[in-house]
């Protein structure tokens, strides 16, 4: 746990460009025991953030979002 109360984190999801086989599931379970998963320091593509979501189910499309990878939603501190 990241404190004693809430978090979790998961730092072998990915490897070599792929997801780690049974990363989904212990993404859900970690979710489910601790109410929130950290991903420290990801070093991932949008193409296998976005498979990732799908991996663990349907992904509901933002209204900020980016234009080559509509599942992202743009996080800016830009007011515009």
């Amino acid at each position: 746990p990241v404190k004693e109360a809430i978090g979790a984190v998961m730092s072998s999801a990915f490897e070599g460009g792929r997801i780690t086989p049974g990363a989904p599931a212990a993404m859900r379970d970690a979710l489910d025991r601790h109410g929130v998963v950290v991903f420290p320091q990801l070093g991932i593509d949008d193409d296998l953030y976005v498979e990732f979501g799908r991996e663990l189910g349907e992904l509901v499309l933002p209204r900020g979002t980016l234009a080559t990878h509509p599942e992202i939603e743009a996080i800016t501190r830009d007011p515009n």
